[in-house]
């Protein structure tokens, strides 16, 4: 760890759902959230984040 960094600390929430932070690449990012996308219930704001992370790759 850098001098001056700290790990991320989780929300009540993610630690209640025991989420925690990983490092992946734009390309499984952009398939997880096109899965995630699927849902009915999904975030209108899901579509940006995926065609974003589309564009990364």
């Amino acid at each position: 760890m850098l001098p001056g960094r700290h790990l991320p600390q989780p929300e009540a929430y993610e630690a209640a759902l025991s989420l925690a932070p990983v490092w992946v690449t734009p390309e499984a990012a952009a398939q997880a959230n096109a899965l995630a996308q699927a849902r009915p219930a999904a975030p209108r704001w899901l579509r940006r984040e995926v065609a974003v992370l589309r564009a990364l790759c």
